[in-house]
């Protein structure tokens, strides 16, 4: 039975001086007042209320365990106070004094004081009942303690904390300061910083302040020191001139004294020292030349940075130029025998060559890197025998942060690429095959944080049906997603099913979704659940996997089921708070019960109501039996929901089994006759790798590697 309280009397005085608890402090205050009574307050309340039931009818005349609690809060929290007492109603009416069984000692100052009642086993009652001040008191605490206030010792810590005016001047001093407290800016002062900024100036130096021990050695370099500003009385040593200029070998002239002048020997026969200085245009004429049998010009150098032979054109001609007619020979042989070294580097436009730390056959750098074009067979072969992980065949790399390192065009197709830049890109009748004989055939990694990047991305025709963005066909499992944080496969469809699931066999699902860990979702839909076969739950029988079926209803209930028992002829309900926050119950939406009598009585009947409901036995009996009940109460947020159509079920080919049925919408029929096209047969996988063909090592052998080039041994 849900109980009211609806009419109650207060009757409240002020605790007298023996209450401390009232005091701010904890200390024992003794009072001593000439010629005034003492005057002792019982710590009671007298209170009188009267109980009814949910529609406004008194309590039966009886004896109630009722528990009273205070609380200096509205709702919520803790209360500072409570008994449990035993009252006797009569017409609902009862009285009482709080404080009888456990003596209320004590009251929050700031005059917060709210009063719960709950008759037992029912839930408190609700709004709690503020208790306010009487007209009158007998004492008042704060005055019966005013005397106290005047010599009560200094509590800490001191609030509000003491201000600047009322510290003395000068009576702070060095011992009252603790260590390492006072901050910069608490100094009415700045004190120098190390390093100075700005450094020093000249005229901020005293002349003579700077010696040789201030000074690091080896610190001070010519563009430290002004032109003309060190005098010979500042260092100490004495400056001297240059004797003489000699020749060495492959020079002539020189001398001691006065001007001298080297040149060239030219009876000296190294034409390593020999240049051609003649910068006018020449036809036919050679500088240096050479013929025979043997090398005609070998170069070494024995200076790092300086190359064996320079050759330079300058704005007339090629710097280097090397022709050969025979097929066992070749216009140009680089060869660089160190372990890391690169054997050609070429640059053009005007740039700087670049070479890997790592050596290599050759590198080139310009506006276009390196251009080959085969005319009767391949524009590059690229051959790699390393074992070793780190060796390829081809390399492909652009710098720029848009640039793409590779575009291959075939079947006469254009070349594409991203503007955001890339790997490589691929364009043809088919843009990209790849094959893995033993393992994967072809990997796609993406290592962006973004949303909308993949490592593998298909996309087929937009506007038209008949290609996948993305197909994987298989005897094992067609595609395969995994994620360590998110959905392991994501569909979504602007105008179609985000993902359809279809399947040809018995003993399978066209979706089958499960879940590793028991007690969590195999499937969850986020919005509405429908099917236009049942909705079943498959329990494990003698029978075998047996099938247990829904209950349908036109409209959204929720149902809920327990057992009750009449007392004297009547029992309250109350609904557990949980169920109630998933339903709708009120007026135009109210409760359906249905009892079930386990017991002898004359009937009964129920009184709804919001939060539970009130079984009462026909013709005032007064029987004592058990009931068992069923709730039903409209879903929150579908109470008007009854039988709604749903156009998805014309996509549905158990219920429409012919897509060119006149009663779905043209829109959706047209959509369900092109989908007809979109399943492949197994038969076009096999045309479709029949199509490939095999281009085996053996055809590479035209492909002649020289491994026997050496050149004058050094």
């Amino acid at each position: 039975m849900k109980w009211y309280l609806s009419l109650f009397f207060l009757s409240f005085l002020t605790f007298a001086s023996q209450n401390n608890n009232l005091l701010p402090s904890a200390e024992k205050i003794e009072t001593s007042l000439p010629e005034t009574d003492q005057i002792s307050i019982p710590l009671l309340l007298n209170y009188q209320g009267k109980l009814t039931d949910n529609i406004g009818n008194p309590v039966r005349d009886s004896s109630y365990s009722v528990t009273f609690r205070l609380f200096n809060v509205p709702s919520g929290g803790s209360p500072f106070w409570n008994e449990t007492q035993t009252i006797q109603t009569r017409a609902g009416l009862f009285h009482t004094l709080l404080g009888s069984v456990n003596p209320i000692t004590s009251l929050p100052l700031d005059g917060n004081l709210y009063l719960e009642m709950q008759v037992n086993p029912n839930p408190p009652m609700t709004p709690r009942v503020r208790i306010v001040s009487a007209a009158y008191s007998y004492l008042a605490r704060r005055a019966d303690s005013a005397n106290y206030a005047q010599s009560a010792p200094l509590t800490r810590p001191i609030t509000p904390p003491i201000a600047n005016n009322e510290i003395a001047d000068n009576a702070v001093t060095t011992g009252k300061i603790l260590n390492g407290t006072i901050l910069m800016e608490d100094l009415s002062f700045t004190p120098a910083v190390r390093p100075l900024t700005p450094p020093l100036t000249s005229d901020e130096i005293s002349d003579n302040a700077i010696n040789s021990a201030k000074i690091l050695d080896l610190s001070i370099t010519g563009s430290d020191i002004a032109n003309n500003t060190i005098g010979q009385e500042k260092l100490n040593f004495t400056a001297g001139d240059i004797t003489g200029v000699y020749a060495g070998t492959g020079l002539s002239g020189g001398g001691a004294s006065g001007e001298v002048t080297l040149s060239f020997n030219r009876a000296y026969t190294d034409t390593a020292y020999i240049r051609n200085q003649n910068l006018s245009p020449q036809a036919g004429n050679f500088w240096i030349a050479g013929r025979g049998r043997a090398q005609q010009f070998y170069g070494v150098s024995a200076t790092s940075g300086v190359p064996g032979i320079y050759g330079e054109g300058g704005s007339f001609s090629h710097g280097t130029v090397g022709v050969c007619s025979t097929s066992s020979a070749f216009g140009g042989i680089f060869l660089n025998r160190h372990a890391s070294g690169t054997g050609l580097v070429v640059a053009g436009n005007g740039l700087n060559a670049f070479y890997f730390a790592d050596g290599g056959g050759g590198t080139f750098t310009g506006n276009t890197g390196l251009f080959v074009k085969g005319i009767t067979g391949s524009g590059v072969v690229a051959v790699c025998s390393a074992q070793a992980s780190g060796g390829f065949a081809n390399y492909a790399a652009n710098h720029h942060p848009l640039g793409t390192a590779l575009v291959a065009a075939g079947s006469n197709r254009s070349g594409y690429y991203f503007t955001n830049g890339g790997g490589g890109t691929f364009s043809g009748t088919t843009g990209l095959f790849a094959l893995g004989k033993t393992a994967d055939g072809m990997i796609g990694i993406s290592e962006s944080a973004g949303i909308g990047y993949a490592g593998v991305w298909g996309e087929g025709p937009i506007y038209t049906t008949g290609a996948f963005g993305v197909f994987g066909g298989a005897q094992n499992v067609g595609v395969y997603g995994f994620s360590t944080a998110s959905p392991g496969i994501y569909g979504r469809s602007q105008a179609n099913n985000g993902i359809l699931g279809v399947c040809s066999t018995s003993a399978y699902a066209g979706v089958l979704g499960a879940h590793l860990l028991s007690g969590q979702f195999g499937v969850y839909a986020s919005g509405n659940l429908g099917a236009s076969g049942t909705k079943s739950a498959l329990v494990r029988t003698s029978k075998g996997p047996t099938a247990l079926y829904c209950l349908e209803t036109p409209e959204v209930w929720f149902e809920d089921i327990g057992r009750g028992e009449l007392i004297n002829g009547e029992a309250y309900i109350q609904l557990d708070p949980l169920f109630l926050e998933t339903v709708t119950i009120d007026e135009e939406n109210p409760m359906e019960v249905f009892v079930q009598l386990y017991g002898n009585c004359q009937g009964v009947y129920v009184e709804r109501g919001e939060r539970g409901f009130r079984v009462v036995e026909l013709n005032n009996g007064r029987s004592n039996a058990p009931f068992a009940y069923r709730v039903l109460a409209k879903r929150k947020g579908f109470e008007n929901l009854r039988m709604e159509k749903e156009p998805i079920g014309y996509t549905d080919q158990n219920l429409y089994p012919d897509p060119n049925d006149p009663e779905i919408p043209f829109e959706i029929r047209a959509k369900r006759l092109a989908e007809k096209n979109l399943r492949i047969d197994p038969k076009d996988l096999i045309k479709k790798r029949s199509e490939i063909r095999e281009v085996s090592p053996q055809e590479l052998n035209s492909v002649k590697i020289e491994t026997n080039l050496r050149g004058k041994d050094e």
